[in-house]
């Protein structure tokens, strides 16, 4: 039990060194990582309801190349931003983050998702428009129900430097949703 420890202690020292030295690269690896983890849990899900199909790397792959390219990147600039207009980890400073962030970025991101993702599995604008018009609103009713919470417990407490890994690991459960939603239909 103490070799665990303290493997995961030097995992977790190695991994924070990296995330100060190289903060995008970081963000994004964990972010690609962690897409690649959700899809694969949602699928596992799936195949033990449905013995016939077959886990799809190609789709594992997709969330894990849109979480490294887009999400990563998207969380760093974009908490850096609200950082800099409201730099207080107060709760009025963390009540507005996370109101602009739902306002904002969530529908924004959503659509990158659906987007992204369509762009990436080969589809046609009109199959991504389509996409889009049956389940943007739904995703991004369920991100309202979701976000503000855990955006408020990460503009409020984390510090900066780790809102994006904390935001990543509770993407864990949401990637899954996304995942399920873009494949779904």
């Amino acid at each position: 039990m103490s070799r665990l420890l303290g493997g995961l202690k030097l995992a977790q020292s190695h991994y924070l060194s990296q995330l100060h030295k190289y903060p995008l690269a970081t963000k994004s690896v964990t972010s690609g990582f962690l897409y690649l983890i959700s899809d694969s849990l949602v699928q596992s899900i799936e195949l033990s309801r449905d013995k016939d199909k077959k886990y799809d790397y190609k789709r594992s792959m997709r969330m894990a190349v849109f979480g490294f390219c887009v999400t990563g990147p998207l969380f760093h600039y974009w908490f850096k931003l609200l950082d800099k207009w409201y730099p207080k980890k107060s709760i009025k400073h963390a009540v507005i983050k996370l109101t602009i962030d739902q306002v904002v970025c969530s529908p924004v991101f959503n659509f990158l998702f659906f987007s992204g993702m369509g762009v990436l599995e080969g589809k046609s604008k009109d199959e991504i428009v389509e996409k889009l018009k049956k389940d943007w609103l739904t995703t991004y009713i369920s991100d309202c129900m979701v976000w503000p919470i855990i955006n408020y417990v990460n503009f409020a407490y984390i510090s900066s430097i780790h809102r994006v890994t904390f935001m990543n690991v509770c993407n864990i459960g949401w990637g899954a949703f996304l995942a399920k939603m873009n494949s779904s239909h």
